[in-house]
């Protein structure tokens, strides 16, 4: 089972421009990708919860999905923005989600991670025009009960223990994985210095 938030979708045959993959993809989170992690958590302490430790492979997962959603545009028809494009085979296999059912979608951080983070993953998913923020982020999740319910492990969710949590911000999508295994590979630390900006360049419609 997972919940998706559909708060922005791409026409079908509108084309995306240039995206280029940000440079702290798989490295280090960026400052939206940090400030999105630590308000994950101070929304889960408010609610009485533990903070979830930040996962190098789920973090890589969210960054590249982001990447995928704004350079590719793998949404339209049947397929909502859980999907993936085939944009880099060998990586991950493309998935049009819900028709192939959620496991190809769930798969994602074992695909990427080459089964390092060998198990599921559970993705709430936000767009907005031009370039999405953390805040921005939180506040449509916070106000949808269903999405809500993943970060706090309410409803269908309260019987999963997050113990790894993976964000990523690309252009007009962010996005967050959560994980009931904590990662073999470690945490992702913020970037330094010269992680590498989030290209901005993207053009999205609301249908």
């Amino acid at each position: 089972m997972t919940r998706k938030l559909l708060l922005a979708l791409l026409l079908p045959g509108i084309a995306v421009q240039a995206q280029s993959v940000p440079s702290n993809t798989g490295n280090c989170l960026s400052a939206q990708e940090a400030e999105l992690a630590t308000s994950i958590n101070a929304y889960r302490a408010a609610n009485g919860l533990a903070p979830v430790a930040v996962s190098r492979w789920l973090s890589t997962t969210g960054q590249w999905h982001a990447w995928d959603l704004a350079a590719n545009n793998p949404v339209g028809g049947s397929c909502n923005m859980h999907s993936w494009s085939g944009a880099r085979p060998g990586q991950w296999n493309a998935v049009c989600y819900p028709p192939s059912g959620a496991a190809g979608m769930w798969n994602k951080p074992r695909e990427i991670s080459g089964l390092v983070y060998n198990s599921n993953g559970y993705e709430n998913v936000a767009a907005d025009f031009g370039t999405i923020t953390a805040a921005t982020a939180l506040t449509l999740w916070q106000n949808s009960p269903t999405h809500a319910d993943v970060i706090l492990n309410r409803g269908p969710w309260a019987g999963q223990s997050w113990l790894g949590m993976g964000v990523g911000l690309v252009g007009g999508y962010a996005v967050l994985w959560l994980g009931s295994l904590a990662d073999p590979g470690g945490s992702m630390a913020p970037c330094t210095s010269g992680g590498g900006p989030i290209d901005d360049v993207f053009e999205s419609r609301f249908e």
